[in-house]
């Protein structure tokens, strides 16, 4: 941007020291000017102002965030008061009154506390001693946007605020309740601002109860990780959510191959194919190799909602233990984990787990392992005498069974109990969706000026969690998200005339 044509004057004192400077911070300015400085006399001081401090005048832009373009002044208010208020113009300047003493009534109540100053209508405030200007009906909206909108007058402030600069200076009879409909209804408010009840907690699903190992997997990808230059940095975590039991191998990538090779080498050639498998919407877990996998093994694959990690909870709260044990385990950096991984996992997987009252691996393979401990210490084995294989497999399978069926009691228990603090704790608001609901959608990620919120959506679709949505300016774009990410849309703000108002004529 070229500056226009600039005349400087300086002090001379001062003009000659700049000039002259041939080092510091003012001849290293670029000048933005087209014209030499001139000398102009200044006053008798050894102080200067500002500007001649400089040998360089900056060129400054000032913006407003939102410049109204409004075309609001007072000869456009009069012009509508001519038009909505004529009766009244009438009545108080030359004591026309309606000869119906019904119709009579009604106007000189409309007209309580309404003057006429420099051919404008204005309403008396008793407790503020001032006068008002009357808005009429056509001009309210643009009123609002004026005193809600403009950077330089509000800057989208809330309802009290805005509120407080129009008492003084404007009226209408249902003011107030517009002022708060119209804030309320902004559609830069609602998605730049995060108000108290927006961010409402939908009830907490559980998952349905499984019986025995295998029957469900939870799986998830932790990282990345501190690792060396040619070291892996991501860590494929699977947790079977019976047991607990838990299965972590490095992962050398996370393109999709990689993830389902390291998932059918760690898990399904040692454990055997889980019936159901439960991911995030990661491009791994949502990619054609990834589903093939699946179905080659015959499991079902589900998906939970973006951004919502409650829904995988299970092997996200692994993943931070998991990492917490590695952390506390490892040297410095932490770059040698991968040596360590296994051992670790050993560790959780023959701890007793606080939801099954059981180890891991007791459950999922009928017995808990040596430790190298034990062997130092030559800790006796458990007491045991069958009188062949049969009879030791019988008794096996007997006090596993027995076991596993406390185990399914009491995780079934547990989540009950855990649905029941979550739901009290947060107070729940059921939310109100319905398919045709107008919604905006939390922004996981925004910058540092995004919104908060995107939208607004229309939901097509709702399976509690989770809802279906179409974007109204892409109407391709069709996504599932929790219910949790949804808040609903106001629509724009319509000014409504009050009902003892004075109704305006319809204009063509």
């Amino acid at each position: 941007m070229h500056p226009r044509r600039i005349r400087r004057f300086c002090v001379p004192n001062c003009l000659y020291f700049i000039q002259g400077a041939s080092s510091g911070r003012l001849y290293h300015y670029p000048s933005g000017a087209s014209e030499p400085p001139e000398g102009r006399a200044g006053f008798p001081d050894e102080y200067c102002d500002a500007v001649t401090r400089s040998k360089y005048i900056l060129t400054v832009e000032l913006r407003s965030g939102k410049v109204i373009p409004s075309h609001l002044s007072l000869d456009v208010v009069r012009k509508e008061q001519q038009a909505d208020y004529g009766k009244i113009f009438e009545a108080i300047l030359d004591n026309r009154w309606p000869s119906n003493p019904a119709d009579k009534k009604t106007l000189q109540e409309t007209a309580t506390d309404l003057v006429v100053k420099n051919r404008a209508l204005y309403y008396y405030d008793d407790e503020l001693g001032t006068l008002r200007l009357v808005i009429p009906y056509r001009l309210r909206k643009a009123v609002l946007e004026e005193f809600h909108d403009d950077a330089f007058v509000n800057a989208h402030l809330g309802t009290e605020k805005t509120l407080e600069k129009m008492e003084s200076r404007v009226y209408w009879p249902s003011m107030m309740s517009d002022v708060r409909d119209y804030v309320t209804t902004c559609e830069k408010c609602q998605k730049a601002k995060v108000n108290p009840g927006d961010r409402r907690e939908e009830p907490l699903h559980i998952w349905p109860a499984v019986k025995g190992p295998m029957e469900r997997v939870h799986l998830d990808i932790l990282g990345p990780v501190p690792s060396r230059p040619d070291g892996p940095a991501h860590i494929l975590v699977t947790e079977d959510a019976f047991s607990k039991w838990i299965v972590a191998d490095p992962l050398s990538t996370t393109k999709a191959y990689d993830v389902a090779d390291t998932f059918v080498k760690g898990v399904v050639t040692k454990h055997g194919a889980p019936r159901e498998i439960v991911t995030n919407n990661g491009k791994q877990f949502t990619s054609r190799i990834f589903k093939e996998m699946a179905k080659v093994c015959g499991t079902d694959l589900k998906t939970v909602s973006p951004y919502h990690q409650a829904a995988n909870g299970a092997v996200e709260r692994q993943n931070r233990t998991l990492a917490a044990m590695i952390r506390t385990t490892t040297e410095e950096a932490g770059l040698d984990w991968p040596e360590l991984l296994h051992q670790v996992v050993f560790a959780y997987n023959t701890a007793v787990n606080s939801a099954t009252g059981q180890t891991p691996s007791y459950l999922m393979h009928g017995r808990d392992p040596r430790l190298p401990v034990d062997n130092r210490l030559q800790s006796p084995d458990e007491p045991s005498d069958p009188k062949d294989m049969i009879g030791y497999a019988e008794d096996l399978t007997n006090s596993l069974q027995k076991a596993r069926n406390l185990v399914a009691e009491r995780l079934q228990q547990k989540a009950a109990l855990q649905k029941a603090f979550t739901d009290e704790s947060r107070k729940l608001e059921e939310h109100t969706f319905r398919k045709g609901s107008l919604v905006l959608k939390w922004n996981e990620t925004p910058r540092k000026w995004d919104p908060r919120w995107s939208g607004p959506f229309r939901v097509i679709d709702v399976a509690r969690p989770r809802a279906t949505i179409q974007d109204l300016a892409q109407l391709n774009d069709i996504r599932t998200v929790h219910l949790n990410k949804l808040k609903p849309f106001k629509t724009p703000f319509v000014p409504l005339l009050h009902r003892h108002e004075i109704q305006p004529p319809k204009h063509t």
